[in-house]
């Protein structure tokens, strides 16, 4: 799930040892890291509360850890599978790359096709009502490529199911004004790739 998000898979980069290593398993010490610090948070009753309040990521946003990750499939849709986690009162969706993708179907009728959507925003709300959040939406990222050319019809209105289209986050000002600045991955992950839509539950 979290790897979705590196912006060059085919990079090189120096770890500390000045070795060089993939993103991706660079990327996986970083997440092994930031959970062996949640753990400790919550082993050790730190106060959880200052430490959302003072979170830069805002509590939904996409590059913090989810407290519980999920694998969907979808077979009328895509025979992909689809990478999901949940954290704070978020559920994040990234849907799978569907262009030249022999396993899907019939990529044109399937986006316009919203019974799969329908499916998302029902799981979602089954979420809502196992965890009992204050509020859940589900944010669904889909590729900006798959969108344009086969998409665009879903966009046209969002409306009769809560839809809205979120901005991408602006990854050099976040990065400037955070502790990720010094982290040797952060600046390698982006959603720019992906358009996000949030839909209420």
């Amino acid at each position: 799930m979290e790897s979705q998000f590196i912006l060059d898979h085919n990079l090189l980069m120096k770890d500390r040892y000045s070795n060089q290593k993939p993103v991706a398993k660079l990327l996986k010490n970083k997440l092994v890291g930031d959970m062996k610090t949640t753990l400790k948070r919550l082993i050790y009753n730190e106060n959880t509360k200052q430490y959302k309040n003072n979170n830069s990521n805002n509590g939904y946003n996409w590059r913090n850890l989810g407290s519980q990750y999920f694998i969907l499939y979808l077979p009328l849709f895509t025979q992909e599978l689809i990478w999901c986690k949940l954290n704070e009162n978020y559920f994040h969706v990234v849907l799978p790359p569907l262009l030249n993708n022999n396993s899907l179907h019939d990529n044109h009728s399937n986006y316009i096709n919203k019974d799969w959507l329908l499916a998302l925003l029902e799981l979602t709300s089954n979420l809502d009502q196992n965890f009992k959040f204050e509020y859940m939406k589900l944010r669904l990222y889909i590729l900006r490529d798959d969108l344009i050319n086969n998409g665009l019809d879903l966009l046209k209105n969002l409306n009769w199911v809560g839809g809205k289209l979120i901005k991408n986050e602006d990854r050099e000002s976040l990065l400037n004004s955070s502790d990720l600045a010094t982290d040797s991955i952060s600046h390698l992950l982006g959603d720019e790739n992906f358009v996000i839509l949030e839909f209420e539950c």
